[in-house]
């Protein structure tokens, strides 16, 4: 069976990302932002920057890098039925591949 890899993708929900960094850097009283000028244009870019990695990976490899995939919290009662469904399929993609 196809082996479990924790480490193999970076999935992040920009929008509590986005929400969060706000509510911890914007001054409630005087409404200025309290985050440094850089870092909130990192984040602002943040988009930009991906999409500048997937232009560059494309180009270096003539594949594209942005695939769609389904993201499961690994926290919720179903996680466990979710990839051993996955490891299933990429086993038996395996060996179709063999054939």
């Amino acid at each position: 069976m196809a082996k479990y890899k924790s480490d193999k993708f970076y999935v992040m929900n920009i929008e509590k990302v986005n929400a969060k960094l706000t509510e911890m850097y914007d001054d409630p009283m005087t409404g200025q932002s309290r985050i440094n000028h850089e870092v909130r244009n990192l984040i602002k870019n943040f988009d930009k920057a991906c999409i500048a990695i997937e232009v560059a990976y494309k180009k270096a490899t003539g594949k594209k890098l942005n695939q769609k995939y389904y993201v499961c919290n690994q926290d919720e009662p179903y996680a466990q039925n979710v990839i051993d469904i996955i490891l299933t399929g990429e086993s038996e993609k395996k060996l179709t591949l063999t054939k």
